[in-house]
Order: C-alpha cells, then sequence, then structure tokens
C-alpha cells in the first residue's frame, strides 16, 4: 500500500456543533479515515490512459457531517473519493460495519444492518 493518508470525518449536530465535546475523555466527534492505493504485481497495467486524470489523495481532508442515528455509519465515500479514483475504481473498506455500493466490505458486523427491520416495504400497486 503507498501513499496513506489520513482523512478526518468530523460529527455533528444539525446546529453545527461537536457531537461529543472535543476534549472528551471517553469518545472523540470525528473518526480517522485511513487511505492507501495498492499497486504490486499485476497483468492488468494501473498507469492511466491519456484520457483518464484524477489528482494526488491529499495529505488529509476534513469530511463534516450529521450522523444517521446508526453507529459509526460513514457518509458515503465514492462520490467523495471519485476525483482521485480511476473510473470503475474497486475499493475495500476493513473493519466496515455495513454494506457500501460497488464495495468490498470487511468486518466482524458488516452484514448487522443488513436485517430487514432496517428496510421500508414498498408495496406494489
Amino acid at each position: 500500500i503507498y501513499g496513506v493518508v489520513e482523512w478526518f470525518w468530523v460529527k455533528i449536530t444539525k446546529s453545527g456543533e461537536f457531537v461529543i465535546p472535543l476534549d472528551s475523555l471517553h469518545k472523540k466527534p470525528y473518526e480517522i479515515l485511513v487511505l492507501g492505493r495498492v499497486q504490486g504485481n499485476t497483468d492488468i497495467p494501473l498507469r492511466l490512459s491519456e484520457d483518464e486524470k484524477f489528482s494526488a489523495i491529499p495529505d488529509q481532508k476534513l469530511i463534516v457531517s450529521v450522523p444517521c442515528t446508526l453507529h459509526s455509519h460513514k457518509p458515503p465515500l465514492t462520490e467523495i473519493l471519485k476525483e482521485y479514483t480511476k473510473p470503475n475504481v474497486e475499493c475495500l473498506e476493513l473493519f466496515a460495519r455495513n454494506l457500501q455500493p460497488g464495495w468490498t466490505s470487511w468486518g466482524n458486523e458488516v452484514l448487522k444492518f443488513q436485517h430487514l427491520d432496517y428496510f421500508t416495504v414498498l408495496q406494489d400497486n
């Protein structure tokens, strides 16, 4: 893995305050996201074609959002990462607590929020 960077997901209330005081000894109102790229021996070239260009991943970035009611449920990162990745990139989230469309999610609780209780059943008319 190369180009490892740290981004911060800051959780705020609807009024713009931290969800937990910044100086709390038990929890913090932010989570650190560690991002990197994989490159190694491969049959598929990882070089970009002339029409594929993307920016280097910034060393630090701040993502601020009002978290949903589900614990540690990050905002979707696909749109945020789009300018830093190739189209149709394969992404992996380690220690995931839920599934994300188009991602491989790995973690002990990855299926936790897939229970039917978290979905609304639509009726056919």
